[in-house]
């Protein structure tokens, strides 16, 4: 379907985990012997920016099929799909279902069944406790169902105290258990969604005191490395049968080969129990050797390297320095590529390019431009391996540029990537931060050089300084009072305008009014004629206040939304009245077509008056609340209508 040949299958992550490298790597050795490459975007949940690079991809036709996995935003995932709908690109999903798209999923059910039969009847476990993973995940809830069904059938009440949110990751899920067990709360077992919880739930046992599997048994969900080595009781879930069938289906989807039921539903793949000794299991069952005696431990040279590089980057003062120290450090961080680029003025660069054992660092005047619609240069981006990973450099001053290396899902060192991210993002972030606040420092220095000179030339230039100073002063204090929509004062101004006028007319033994009101059915106009049609109604009827306040001391007000104000100091029940009605009559003057309103297809307000006679320290929210209950009254009366609350109401 795609006119590009090197066009690739993208998969959208948000980290690089052991779950999310064995799904690549199913996808990896899938696509090996098809010659079509493989792109890893690692996104951040912060960086729009990234969802665009991905969008760019797709809209250029260089992206053969999408593949999306669950991811901590949501919102994302849908974007993706819509994008790769309307550009053509089909699209898969991983473990989360999207309206219209092919899931490839775990079925949790017969793996999470075995798990809870094992510690319910072979293991006598009664008070079980289970650590969720993020809300709203699909896997989570459906493990969750599956042990509140198996303890329900055996007449186990479920003990809601001991469902905690574990999030999916360590801290969260450290943190959860560690509250359960410091309320008094003993659990028999903690059964955890995922792999990472349950080594959580093994390090807050142990510092409270509790022995695994002797006092709390312990299981966790996915059979990653780190039940492996631990010897953590898992469910096996087949991720790189996943990742493969994933690929598989996203490419006959493309080729148009794929069977109807799958191109509809998608692929389920089962799911089995693994004992080992968290449980209390008599059999242990390891998944796979440690490779080369390493298992899935960092190599070392290559975490030197890493922590070489996090303390070198932490002391630079430049970009450029950050590039160089990368640059040195790179053979030994066991990628064979990695390019840099950074966000400049606007522009995407590339910084850094190490290949096959050759690094090139372009002057930061020379760095060659990248595409929009490409991740490097043309001639670079040719040469890219056929698995790849794009990660995104994000921090608090946003985005900074992307990494892009080679995948190698069965090396150890490619969790080493996470790092990387983290490291080079704050230091970029850190220089970001520096270069603001020296910009800032010069401008300071500039503008006291400025005005050391001015007040060196002449003591008049100094005069005229602090008259400007003061005329500026006073105009951003005049600004915070005044609604940047309408022109009129604001709900600030409004309380300070309102508490001056019941202080003055209580010591003059004067009554007080304050009209409210709002515009009728003003959602259902702002959904017929739009936003800006809204906002220009609400200026004319700012205006229509402004005219009415004929008083220097009447105050017109924006009370929020589409509520307004007016403050009439020293007015009674008839001035009231009648600067309420014709505030109603000023509106329909306007002549502003409302189809949807109440008025003969005009836009009218409903408004509603109250008088008090202010006392001393007395508490100016009674006045509010009556013309408030009036404004009410005009609604429930059928709107475009005046209700008052007269002086004689009961009130001093």
């Amino acid at each position: 379907m795609q006119d590009s040949a090197d066009a690739v299958v993208a998969v959208v992550v948000d980290e690089m985990t052991d779950y999310q490298r064995r799904v690549v790597r199913g996808m990896q050795d899938e696509l090996a012997g098809t010659g079509v490459p493989l792109l890893v975007v690692v996104s951040h949940p912060r960086d729009v920016q990234d969802g665009q690079l991905l969008v760019r991809l797709l809209q250029t036709r260089r992206v053969r099929g999408l593949v999306v996995t669950a991811l901590r935003v949501p919102a994302t995932e849908g974007v993706l799909a819509a994008a790769a709908r309307e550009a053509g690109v089909p699209v898969v999903g991983i473990a989360r279902r999207l309206p219209g798209v092919p899931t490839v999923e775990c079925d949790n059910r017969p793996g999470m069944r075995a798990l809870m039969a094992h510690l319910l009847d072979e293991q006598g476990v009664r008070r079980p406790a289970f650590l969720r993973g993020d809300p709203g995940n699909p896997d989570s809830e459906q493990r969750e169902a599956v042990f509140r069904a198996e303890l329900a059938a055996r007449g186990i009440p479920v003990d809601e105290a001991l469902l905690v949110e574990g999030r999916f990751h360590h801290e969260p899920a450290f943190r959860a258990v560690s509250a359960l067990l410091a309320s008094g709360t003993q659990p028999d077992a903690v059964v955890a969604a995922n792999d990472v919880m349950a080594l959580a739930a093994v390090d807050a046992l142990a510092a409270a005191g509790r022995r695994v599997p002797r006092d709390v048994r312990v299981t966790g969900f996915d059979d990653g490395w780190e039940a492996d080595v631990v010897g953590i009781t898992s469910v096996a879930q087949e991720l790189e049968a996943q990742g493969r069938a994933a690929a598989r289906l996203v490419l006959d989807l493309a080729a148009g080969r794929a069977a109807a039921a799958h191109a509809r539903v998608g692929v389920r793949l089962p799911s089995r129990l693994v004992r080992r000794a968290s449980s209390g299991a008599a059999v242990v069952e390891r998944r796979r050797e440690l490779e080369d005696g390493r298992g899935a431990l960092l190599d070392r040279s290559s975490l030197d390297s890493a922590l070489e590089l996090s303390r070198a980057v932490s002391a630079c003062t430049t970009v450029e320095e950050v590039v160089e120290e990368l640059a040195l450090r790179l053979t030994r961080l066991g990628l064979r590529q990695c390019f840099l680029v950074l966000d400049e003025a606007g522009e995407r660069r590339l910084a850094l390019a190490y290949v096959d054992g050759a690094t090139s660092v372009p002057a930061p005047a020379s760095r060659p431009v990248v595409p929009a619609e490409r991740l490097l240069p043309a001639g670079l981006e040719e040469r890219l391996l056929p698995a790849r990973v794009v990660q995104v450099l994000f921090g608090h001053r946003g985005r900074h540029g992307y990494l892009v290396y080679d995948f190698d899902g069965e090396s150890a060192r490619a969790r080493l990537s996470d790092v990387l991210q983290v490291d080079l993002s704050r230091a970029l972030d850190a220089l970001a931060r520096e270069r603001e606040l020296q910009g800032y420092a010069h401008g300071l220095e500039r503008l006291v050089s400025l005005r050391t000179r001015q007040l060196e030339a002449e003591v008049a230039t100094r005069r005229a300084a602090e008259a400007e100073l003061l005329r500026a002063n006073a105009e951003l204090e005049r600004l915070s009072l005044v609604d940047e929509l309408t022109g009129v004062a604001n709900r600030r101004a409004f309380n300070a305008a309102l508490q001056r006028a019941w202080d003055r007319c209580a010591r003059h033994a004067a009554p007080l009014a304050l009209v409210l009101c709002d515009v009728d059915r003003f959602k259902q106009f702002n959904d017929r004629y739009g936003h800006p049609a809204g906002d220009a109604s609400l200026r004319a009827v700012a205006g229509v206040l402004r005219a009415v306040a004929v008083r220097g001391e009447d105050l017109p007000a924006r009370y929020g939304g589409e509520e307004f104000a007016l403050v009439l100091p020293a007015t009674g029940d008839d001035g009231a009245a009648t600067v309420a009605a014709r505030l109603l009559d000023g509106v329909r003057r306007l002549g502003i077509e409302h189809a949807d309103g109440v008025d003969a297809g005009l836009l009218s307000i409903s408004a509603g008056w109250a008088v008090v006679h202010p006392v001393p320290r007395g508490e100016v929210g009674e006045l509010v609340r009556a013309a408030d209950d009036a404004l009410y009254a005009a609604k429930l009366a059928g709107r475009a209508t005046v209700v008052g609350a007269p002086l004689g109401a009961g009130r001093a």
